[in-house]
């Protein structure tokens, strides 16, 4: 943050005729209304170097996606008008920014997903101009190459992770003989990549959702048998098995829209079965271990969803029979679960996204007085409050996209109908936005960090398209 410089004027009395002194005077307060503007421009600037990477090379947009940290540099996939959509790396320079390789070559799309590393290379999942393969990079050009066809009879793109990687082994979907989709198992080679287990014996049992916690993979199958339900492996045919095995209808579904988090040592995830809905579950790993955490007698369905960790609790989403997407917090029992608060306690708060700064809790809530803006805890419910009105008034800035990239969080929201980025430490809010630039193209924030950038998707030009930008901290800046 830029200070105010402040500047003290001293006057000798001279022997000047009044008209003079008047110019004197006008002449020095002008010149202290020009630094102190600039003073406060500079503090209305964002804190951080901006750097634009021209990947579509033009006014077209090259839309990076799936931004994954490899080592100290960032991988990618982005459009390139010629080639299509491809994997990129970058190490924060435009030198260093590069496209591994044209995997589906002209202009068609290789599409190439899943990115995940194991040891000292990065595997992903891309179609050529026949099939769907297995490919691997040790974020050269040269070292970029396919390992192994794993669905040689048609492409099953799709948002979701499909590859983990759990004891130097990579857990992945593959395609049997029989045109069926089930989970398999590689070591990087293509000998070592094959089927793992067919789970289900009637069709595809479609392997997604997958996370890794204590040397195991969770993920979503179809058994054929009991429908989706949560799976788990080691890497191994034998240590692969329901969740639950003892009872396998009550084996929730691992929620594709909550990516679990781990705290003091145990897997707290969203799931949902048959008798108790959407709620929030803990697991150790095993069957004893794994429950439901509580059943809100006193919730009309809890809809638990968005859980952070924070200070050795999990905060989480939440409802109760009067009030919808409140703030929840446990410790793993039920005796410890309860509602922290709730910003509109007779209606809807809609709590949708949280992220922790500074061991302080930040959300979108809705309100009735200021619709949804941007609100904070400290995990009580007298440090629960607005932190920040960015909509004036009852319209909505609708805060969402939460990114904590160092001392700061980044974020959208919507401030006199336009939709922007921003950025706070907690205690100010600014727009991210280069010096200069008066004008962003509305777009979701995307984006990851690695080596201290932070790599997303913008357009700061007008009509320049939605391309890579990265930024990193300026020194001596707070």
């Amino acid at each position: 943050m830029q200070k105010i410089l402040i500047i003290i004027l001293t006057y000798q009395p001279m022997k000047l005729s009044a008209k003079p002194r008047i110019f004197m005077i006008m002449k020095a307060f002008l010149c202290f209304a020009f630094l102190l503007l600039v003073s406060v421009q500079l503090h209305a600037q964002a804190p951080y170097a901006f750097t634009s990477y021209d990947i579509s090379k033009g006014n077209a947009s090259s839309q990076p996606e799936r931004f994954t940290p490899f080592g100290r540099q960032m991988v990618f996939s982005a459009i390139n008008p010629i080639i299509g959509r491809e994997p990129w790396i970058s190490d924060g320079t435009k030198a260093g920014t590069f496209m591994l390789k044209d995997i589906a070559t002209g202009d068609h799309s290789g599409n190439p997903t899943g990115f995940t590393a194991m040891g000292n290379k990065l595997y992903f999942a891309a179609t050529d101009t026949l099939s769907e393969a297995l490919w691997v990079t040790d974020g050269t050009k040269k070292g970029t190459r396919m390992v192994k066809r794993i669905i040689p009879f048609g492409s099953i793109y799709t948002d979701e992770t499909q590859i983990a990687a759990v004891n130097n082994k990579l857990l992945l979907r593959g395609q049997d003989a029989a045109g069926d989709i089930e989970l398999w198992v590689s070591d990087g080679t293509d000998t070592g990549t094959h089927l793992l287990k067919n789970i289900n014996p009637y069709g595809s049992s479609y392997p997604l959702n997958m996370f890794v916690y204590n040397s195991n993979a969770y993920f979503t199958v179809d058994d054929g048998v009991y429908g989706n339900r949560t799976w788990v492996s080691d890497g191994t045919a034998e240590g692969t098995h329901i969740l639950l095995p003892g009872d396998p209808k009550a084996t929730p579904l691992l929620s594709k829209n909550c990516l679990p988090v781990v705290c003091n040592g145990k897997m707290y995830f969203v799931a949902r079965d048959d008798a108790h809905g959407t709620e929030l579950w803990v697991t150790d790993g095993t069957e004893a271990g794994t429950h439901i955490i509580l059943d809100c007698p006193d919730c009309d369905g809890a809809d638990a969803h968005s859980p952070v960790v924070m200070n050795g609790k999990v905060y989480f989403v939440g409802n109760t029979k009067i009030s919808t997407g409140n703030l929840w917090v446990t410790d793993g029992t039920a005796d410890g679960t309860s509602m922290v608060y709730s910003p509109n306690p007779t209606g809807h708060s809609d709590i949708a996204d949280i992220a922790v700064l500074s061991n302080k809790l930040y959300f979108n809530a809705y309100e009735e007085t200021h619709g949804k803006e941007l609100w904070t805890s400290d995990g009580t419910p007298s440090g629960s409050r607005l932190f920040k009105d960015l909509n004036p008034g009852e319209q909505s800035a609708y805060p969402a996209q939460f990114y904590i990239f160092g001392t700061r969080m980044l974020f959208t929201a919507v401030s006199e109908g336009k939709k922007s980025y921003y950025y706070t430490d907690g205690k100010t809010v600014g727009q991210l936005k280069p010096a200069g630039v008066s004008k962003v193209i509305p777009h979701d924030l995307t984006g990851a960090a690695a080596n201290g950038i932070f790599y997303f998707v913008a357009d700061y030009a007008d009509g320049a398209g939605y391309d890579l930008w990265s930024i990193q901290e300026v020194a001596g800046q707070k």
